[in-house]
Formats: structure tokens, sequence, C-alpha cells
């Protein structure tokens, strides 16, 4: 039987680290000890498990499950089993809904003030 050593990969950064609350943003993972032709996977906390595209040994891609809004724990590993523990956290934020501005137009000389409306948007 083969026995491979995988180990644990490190990240230091999530691009982006918010996404919108009903998934599929592409999330590139940077960091190190990604490894070629495994099951790489990401957990976002308790939102999913989603399996990672290998780009190089420093990064991957991983697209975000739906996650309702909050903020989530971020995990990444090479086998399924052992995931990092670096404390990296993405955000899932709620979608605005079409917005109006009103005024739509002002003159070109700028200093309009304008309201923008739309669901989803808090103070």
């Amino acid at each position: 039987a083969t026995f491979w050593f995988l180990p644990t990969p490190v990240i230091s950064e999530l691009v982006p680290s918010l996404g919108a609350e009903e998934g599929g943003t592409a999330v590139m993972v940077v960091g190190s000890g990604f490894s070629p032709g495994v099951q790489t996977e990401c957990r976002f906390g308790m939102k999913g498990v989603v399996r990672a595209s290998w780009l190089s040994a420093t990064s991957i891609m991983c697209t975000s499950p739906r996650g309702g809004g909050g903020n989530t724990s971020f995990e990444v590993s090479n086998n399924g089993v052992d995931f990092t523990t670096q404390g990296l956290r993405f955000g899932f934020m709620r979608s605005v809904g079409a917005a109006t501005l009103s005024p739509s137009q002002g003159p070109h000389t700028g200093g309009t003030t304008i309201t923008v409306t739309a669901r989803g948007l808090t103070r």
C-alpha cells in the first residue's frame, strides 16, 4: 500500500473576504502547502464544505456556499480531515435589491445631494 503524507495548509488571506449570502462568490485563498491532485476542500464554518480548485502551491479557489448572513470561520484541508486553524473569517452579506436614485440627474458642476433607496441597506 502507498502512504501519502499531506501537510496541513497554512492560509494567510481570503480575496475577497466577503460574499453574497446567496453564495456563488469566487474566493481566492492565499497561503502555502496546497497540493495538486488531492481533494482540497474549503470549509465555511457550519455553512458548508466545498471542493477547491488548485491554482498553485500558494493559492486555491473556492466558491462560497449559500450562507444566510453573518461571519463564519474559514478553514482549508488537503485531506478532508485535518483543517487549518489560522482563524480567518468569511462574511456573508445581504444582497441589496434594485436601487433608485433621487434626483436622477444634476448639474455637471456637481454638489447635488442624492437619496439612494434600496432593499437590504442598513445605516
